[in-house]
């Protein structure tokens, strides 16, 4: 099935095929290590106002642990509480 995506801050488009929306957990990591990899080579990433520049494939990779915290919903107008656990996969 195809789809017409607005791109560039909504001034093209393009159409594409649909490939279902992924924009969080493993599965954009993995989508997003793809894409590193296209581009790396001899791509320099800049940052910190231009103070900073990192080559693409020299840069660090984030250690990303799943883990488990609790933490208090307030709920009512203030006066009750909750305590839920939020899992990060």
């Amino acid at each position: 099935m195809k789809v017409l995506k607005t791109i560039l801050r909504g001034t093209a488009k393009v159409e594409t095929e649909y490939s279902g929306q992924n924009w969080a957990g493993s599965e954009y990591r993995k989508v997003q290590a793809e894409r590193l990899q296209k581009v790396a080579g001899d791509t320099i990433m800049v940052s910190n106002r231009g103070h900073t520049a990192v080559r693409l494939d020299q840069r660090p990779v984030p250690n990303i642990k799943s883990f488990t915290t609790e933490v208090t919903l307030v709920t009512g107008r203030g006066t009750g509480t909750r305590k839920i656990k939020i899992i990060n996969n």
